[in-house]
């Protein structure tokens, strides 16, 4: 709040905190919340460029529960395309642009191309899309913030409509536990916002309308067929893990997907996490059942970042030589700063290995000079003695 209400003092605008996520605080945790690292889709950074209008990233990409662009039907990227950077880009960089990777500083949109997303996520992603965009529309006319206590009458008419007040049940069909949804009706905890829109898909409620209306409706038994099969439909529950009870899991079509992840030759190789995201199953029930393949495709994901970290590193120990070596022929000063402004990324001295290697480069060039100052004072002093 401090930091919003210091740059509306700055820039003389009084609607910044529309920009954010203030409106809600009372009523949203902080956990899994808001991505750590930068979230795009680089068909609408190319649809805003081809219409010339101004590059810039919807507040929606910020939410961690937003993974697809329901308009290009394409999953959100999370690291840059290019194969030689492959890096997650920060919200904020000392040269970040809207559109561009703030590292290598290359374009990061690309045509529309054939949806990559599944129709049971899409339709799902649909929902959270639609649902999100109406909070975000409607802060800008909240006079009275959200309370906690508005999320416990939610939850518990969405507990009552769903499963006729059985909180076992609405656990399992939210993919949570029943205590944690007895935390929340008794107003302990907050659901993450991932749990509370669960809560109203399954629930046929709006998140919007009811944290904005004051006018509540009285839980009442459903007199129609719930919701539920179009929520299994968009959003498959957890399968079931155990060994020897004919698990899921323990089918020739799992370790038939599992093997084509490893031996694809995809680049860069996907994740552990990522082939089970793919798949529709739990990251840590695949590696209870299939161990070895998950673990041969985790060695495979860790060599290529050690192999791009090795390459990206070598790269920037080039580059560090030349501007000291080219510093060093114009006469200037070897300083950290002098350095650090003749770099393309100023930053990159920061990284231990860099700063290690421009000493060790400093130190050859000084013994070098000392070497040849000794060796024109020998050669003044034989001319002095001819």
């Amino acid at each position: 709040m401090k930091v919003v209400r210091a740059l509306e003092g700055l820039t003389q605008r009084e609607e910044l905190q529309c920009l954010t996520l203030l409106t809600w605080r009372e009523v949203f945790p902080l956990v899994g919340l808001v991505r750590p690292t930068k979230a795009w889709c680089g068909a609408c950074y190319e649809e805003q460029q081809r219409a010339g209008h101004p590059i810039y990233d919807p507040l929606l990409w910020a939410f961690q529960d937003l993974i697809v662009c329901v308009r290009h039907q394409q999953y959100l990227r999370f690291h840059c395309p290019y194969q030689d950077c492959q890096k997650s880009l920060p919200w904020l960089a000392w040269a970040g642009r809207p559109g561009y990777c703030s590292y290598c500083h290359r374009w990061l949109g690309r045509s529309p191309a054939q949806s990559d997303a599944k129709e049971t996520e899409l339709l799902w992603q649909r929902w959270v899309t639609e649902s999100l965009g109406k909070l975000l529309a409607c802060a800008s006319t909240v006079r009275r913030p959200p309370t906690r206590e508005m999320v416990t009458e939610l939850l518990a008419h969405a507990v009552q409509v769903a499963t006729l007040g059985n909180c076992h049940a609405f656990a399992r069909l939210i993919e949570g536990n029943a205590s944690t949804v007895s935390a929340w009706l008794r107003v302990q905890r907050l659901p993450q916002l991932k749990q509370l829109l669960r809560a109203c898909y399954v629930s046929g409620l709006s998140l919007c309308a009811w944290l904005l209306n004051d006018e509540r409706p009285n839980p009442s038994p459903p007199k129609e067929t719930l919701p539920l099969e179009a929520w299994r439909k968009a959003h498959p529950p957890r399968l079931s893990v155990c060994k020897g009870r004919g698990s899921i899991y323990d089918t020739p079509e799992v370790r038939l997907a599992l093997e084509k992840a490893l031996e694809s030759d995809e680049c860069p190789p996907p994740s552990m996490k990522e082939v089970a995201r793919r798949l529709g199953y739990q990251y840590a029930s695949l590696v209870m059942h299939y161990s070895e393949i998950c673990r041969a495709i985790s060695a495979r994901y860790v060599a290529h970042l050690h192999t791009q970290r090795k390459t990206r590193e070598q790269r920037e120990r080039e580059e560090l030589r030349r501007v000291i070596l080219q510093l060093h022929a114009e006469g200037e000063m070897l300083t950290f700063g002098c350095v650090a402004r003749a770099l393309d990324k100023p930053g990159w001295l920061r990284a231990p290995y860099l700063r290690e290697a421009f000493y060790e480069l400093r130190r050859e060039l000084e013994t070098e000079d000392m070497k040849q100052i000794a060796a024109n004072q020998r050669l003044a002093a034989i001319r002095q003695s001819l």
